[in-house]
């Protein structure tokens, strides 16, 4: 039996669960810079725009499937308004955890 029907997820739940995955990852990218920053890493004129890139390209592939993914399957099943409801709350969470980490910067 299947945790993860997808009649049973709330459009609303599934939004906030991927938004917090944007962040989590967003994270994580910006304590790796930090560690190369600490450790002494400056790449030269090749290696860091090739660095940046690869990151950029990893990036963009793995917010995709985090952001559109679910969406995707319910779209292929012939669920686009759940689909569109699951897309439409993760953006509204991404813009208001946003709001919150640049709140929380400010004050800092």
């Amino acid at each position: 039996m299947c945790l993860f029907k997808k009649e049973r997820l709330n459009p609303v739940l599934v939004g906030l669960i991927q938004a917090a995955l944007v962040v989590l990852y967003c994270a994580l990218i910006s304590c790796f810079f930090l560690f190369l920053s600490n450790v002494g890493f400056y790449p030269g004129a090749f290696w860091g725009p090739l660095v940046m890139l690869v990151l950029l390209v990893f990036s963009a592939a793995v917010m995709g499937i985090v952001v559109f993914g679910y969406a995707v399957i319910l779209a292929f099943d012939d669920q686009l308004k759940r689909a569109g409801r699951v897309l439409l709350w993760t953006l509204i969470f991404i813009i208001v955890f946003a709001a919150c980490l640049i709140g929380i910067a400010l004050l800092v």
